[in-house]
């Protein structure tokens, strides 16, 4: 959003006046550290890897990328506590708080990349190196967690911060999407779920990600309404898909991608070998998709009167990881006994 095409901050968010200021230092303070893009767009990369097999991209562009990422926090942050675990300060909790203490944006972007980093096989990553991000792993310290007014665990967006939160986010949901920590299928005593119905904003347009975090929480109710919210927000400009100004621009193609990413989360997750099908997605919508899932996996499927009509997943092998929410039904008993190719 700020950099030039070749890396470097825009010239007036860097600081065109430079005496008595170190390379690092960022005159736009809603910037200055900001780096969980750096885990993100990782997180992406091993996704695209994930999705296409190309092993090839994974060993020369994706994994060289991220070792710089990972090597950046660990050598930014080497300060630890009594407990042996890594202090993140100064850091930056996304927009909301420019100096914190362990945000927990980075903590879960730091934890879901080396924890994938970990998994790859030793061809790619050897075992020296995964001694090293193992370690590094173990040092991080835990998500900011809380309790709520009921005494019942919570998610947090930070450890601790200074002065008032500055922009309109739930960094505290990061955990859940980008980076899946917490799903519907994974929420240890519904920290996730919780921190989602009591955030502090609520609204369905521009960046705001809801649609995505609802559906890998499996609150289709919410999901569906901050679709609906989303698709109602009137366009501003010559063509249909130019939603804006929200926050930045127009266009603003942040709206349409929640758009198109909401939706397809609602209707297709993967986890680990099993592809959910419609885990966010209301049992009364008549649809019929064809989506990408991992391992070079194509799903295409309708749903018809809250009745599954029609499976195809190529390759065939994979119809037996695809699982419906429980209590749905098919036309034909079993999913994986549909048309495969």
């Amino acid at each position: 959003e700020v950099q030039t095409l070749w890396g470097t901050y825009l010239g007036q968010h860097y600081g065109w006046e430079r005496e008595g200021k170190d390379p690092g230092d960022v005159d736009n303070v809603y910037i200055r550290r900001y780096w969980t893009p750096g885990l993100e767009f990782s997180f992406l990369l091993l996704d695209y890897a994930d999705y296409t097999g190309h092993s090839t991209f994974l060993q020369q562009c994706a994994l060289p990328f991220i070792r710089e990422i990972l090597t950046f926090f660990s050598a930014h942050f080497p300060q630890k506590n009594a407990h042996g675990k890594r202090v993140l300060y100064p850091a930056q909790c996304i927009e909301m708080w420019h100096t914190s203490t362990n945000p927990a944006p980075d903590i879960a972007g730091l934890r879901a990349v080396l924890e994938r980093v970990l998994q790859l096989p030793d061809d790619m990553v050897g075992q020296k190196e995964k001694e090293t991000w193992n370690t590094f792993l173990s040092e991080l310290p835990a998500l900011p967690e809380g309790l709520d007014n009921e005494g019942n665990p919570v998610l947090r967006p930070v450890e601790s911060a200074e002065g008032e939160p500055q922009n309109m986010e739930n960094p505290e949901l990061y955990a859940v999407f980008p980076f899946r920590l917490f799903t519907a299928r994974h929420d240890p005593h519904n920290r996730a779920r919780r921190a989602f119905q009591q955030r502090t904003h609520h609204d369905s347009f521009g960046w705001h990600q809801h649609i995505q975090q609802a559906a890998l929480l499996g609150l289709t109710e919410e999901a569906t309404k901050a679709l609906g919210q989303f698709v109602k927000s009137p366009t501003a400009g010559r063509f249909p898909a130019f939603w804006g100004p929200n926050f930045d621009w127009i266009p603003d193609q942040d709206h349409g991608s929640n758009i198109l990413m909401g939706t397809q989360t609602m209707l297709l997750q993967s986890d680990g070998e099993t592809i959910h099908l419609f885990p966010a997605w209301p049992r009364n919508w008549n649809v019929h998709f064809r989506l990408h899932a991992p391992q070079k996996t194509v799903v295409e499927a309708t749903l018809h009167n809250g009745i599954l009509t029609t499976l195809e997943v190529t390759p065939a092998h994979r119809a037996n990881d695809v699982k419906l929410p429980e209590g749905w039904k098919t036309k034909d008993p079993s999913p994986a006994s549909t048309t495969s190719h």
